[in-house]
């Protein structure tokens, strides 16, 4: 049985208005990295109009933030706004996104996933990709527990200080690269 206790949630590092982002287009990213991954690493995107899309499956460890073991990685299109440089990230999800991304945590914290040897705990915690142990990148471009504990009604965590100097991007990988 693969269990699943944390979601992270990650950015594209692409601009807020870009549709051209897609699963395939980040799929080939991956493959493309050096050293490449086998598929895409996330197992969900949420594309700006909020529409979800699978990745790599969710019965499948992911490669989004190591150890990856345990994770299920959420992804957003977008975190960088036009006219603020390429080295600050943004919470730039759509309300769409937002709906999406509050519908798939709720949904995986109620067990909806919870099938072809996959187990997700009810209280996953929730945590950006820049609270991850080792971690040098602002990804998502915001506080995603707080946010989780402010939508599920619970206390929120001690905040945590926004890595102004760390990377928009995440060392070697393509996706975390401005178009």
């Amino acid at each position: 049985m693969h269990r699943i206790d944390e979601i992270i949630i990650h950015y594209t590092a692409t601009y807020e208005d870009d549709n051209s982002v897609t699963v395939a287009l980040i799929d080939r990213w991956h493959r493309t990295r050096n050293p490449p991954f086998k598929k895409i690493g996330y197992h969900f995107v949420i594309y700006l109009d909020g529409s979800l899309h699978v990745g790599r499956p969710l019965s499948e460890v992911g490669a989004h933030a190591p150890p990856n073991t345990g994770r299920a990685g959420i992804c957003y299109v977008g975190g960088l706004k036009r006219g603020h440089g390429v080295n600050k990230g943004f919470d730039t999800r759509t309300p769409a996104q937002i709906a999406t991304m509050t519908k798939l945590i709720a949904d995986m914290h109620a067990g909806k996933y919870n099938n072809s040897g996959v187990f997700v705990e009810p209280n996953a915690a929730v945590i950006g990709h820049r609270d991850t142990p080792g971690a040098s990148t602002q990804c998502p471009g915001f506080d995603a527990g707080a946010w989780w504990a402010s939508v599920a009604g619970t206390p929120a965590p001690r905040p945590r200080p926004e890595p102004i100097n760390a990377p928009v991007v995440t060392d070697g990988l393509k996706e975390d690269r401005p178009t």
